[in-house]
């Protein structure tokens, strides 16, 4: 998140980053709370390239349980953008951890090996000159590397991928931030942070995903609606500039 994740606010009130337009990719996947490399997102965020063409039906991500070896059970986007599991055909044995692209289809449609997810959750996307990686699918953060955890895309089956998460105000590297939703599996306020790029838009300013925000900023609409804005994150060492400083499920942001 996508995303997962792009808003704490639908985490919370529901409960996309990796849209999860390119955030959630998770999506942000990629991303992510829809921030998903899923967020979608994102988005990252990273659903933006288009929607799934895959047959409809439900599988099952970590059994994976699609009816013979020439396909694999992914998390796909429908129609109406809702993140789902599919069986889409394997095109690629790309391992966790290596380089991996996405197709115009969508999430799921790329040359990951099964079981896992294509994602820049973490890193800069390829729109920053960076690039995808293949992430394991999970329902617990057990089942995650050190320094990772799971982000809950597809909330049927409470499976999500694993990326690597951050604190607040964390250094994330040249040109990145600690700002992007992702659901945990631990319930409605379970939520966590990626790193992902910062964004132009001002703080307060609307959003459509995390990626347009800036540095130390999320997107969300912390009465819980639609209206989706760059909120600051703060904590006992970093002040609000407006509004005041309170706790969000894990988080704490000015409102």
């Amino acid at each position: 998140m996508f995303l997962l994740a792009t808003s704490l606010a639908a985490s919370l009130s529901s409960c996309d980053g990796d849209d999860i337009p390119e955030k959630l990719d998770g999506g942000h996947a990629d991303s992510g709370a829809r921030g998903t490399d899923a967020s979608a997102p994102d988005a990252d965020r990273d659903a933006s390239a288009g929607r799934d063409a895959a047959t409809a039906g439900a599988c099952d991500l970590l059994a994976q349980d699609c009816s013979d070896g020439t396909e694999k059970c992914a998390i796909v986007q429908d129609a109406a953008g809702t993140l789902m599991s599919a069986c889409v055909p394997v095109t690629g044995a790309a391992a966790a951890g290596d380089t991996c692209t996405r197709t115009a289809a969508g999430f799921g449609h790329d040359d990951c090996a099964p079981k896992l997810f294509c994602s820049f959750i973490g890193e800069a996307g390829p729109d920053q000159g960076g690039t995808r990686r293949c992430h394991a699918l999970c329902d617990d953060d057990a089942q995650c590397a050190n320094g990772e955890r799971c982000g809950v895309l597809v909330t049927a089956q409470t499976t999500g991928f694993c990326g690597p998460s951050c604190e607040p105000f964390s250094d994330c590297g040249k040109d990145l931030t600690c700002g992007d939703f992702y659901n945990g599996v631990g319930g409605t306020t379970d939520v966590w942070l990626a790193c992902r790029p910062t964004g132009d838009a001002k703080s307060g300013a609307p959003c459509a995903n995390a990626y347009e925000c800036p540095a130390d900023h999320v997107c969300t609409d912390p009465a819980f609606g639609n209206d989706l804005r760059c909120i600051a994150l703060c904590d006992v060492d970093h002040a609000c500039k407006e509004g005041t400083c309170q706790k969000l499920g894990t988080l704490r942001l000015c409102i």
